[in-house]
């Protein structure tokens, strides 16, 4: 549930745990066969937040990349995130650098695994999508990737 890679599947829930293009073909064969006989597959994906945590937790991704944009941080004290997620982080969805890894994790999925995706709703994310709204935000974005 605490997100590291949004664009990698959970290899512990695959039968075979070997390399990782294994753990792929095996889900989109698993799709592939509940589909077929009728079965909708939903997958809960979390893009409000990320296994890094608070300013005492470890730095794994995006805090070592830029911190400032993949996270909302304390305006007069950038050290300090604002928790909106009650997991320690709230990721910056307002920031290109965010919005861009949303949209490039949203297409792998439906264009790669699905063809439809269920992601998860949030208050968090609600108030920073109402934000993103303005200027290249994220509802233009997804209405521009709709096909």
């Amino acid at each position: 549930y605490n997100t590291l890679g949004f664009l990698a599947l959970q290899r512990t829930y695959a039968a075979s745990q070997g390399h990782p293009a294994g753990v792929v073909q095996e889900f989109r064969e698993m799709v592939r066969v509940l589909h077929k006989a009728g079965i909708e597959v939903i997958l809960d994906v979390v893009y409000n937040h990320t296994a890094e945590g608070n300013e005492r937790g470890p730095t794994l991704t995006f805090r070592g990349i830029d911190n400032k944009s993949y996270y909302r941080t304390v305006a007069n004290d950038e050290r300090y995130y604002m928790d909106f997620t009650s997991c320690g982080n709230t990721l910056n969805m307002v920031h290109p650098h965010s919005l861009q890894m949303l949209m490039d994790s949203l297409r792998y999925w439906v264009t790669e695994m699905f063809r439809s995706l269920r992601a998860q709703r949030s208050p968090s994310l609600r108030e920073q999508f109402a934000s993103a709204c303005e200027g290249q935000g994220l509802f233009r974005k997804l209405w521009g990737d709709r096909n």
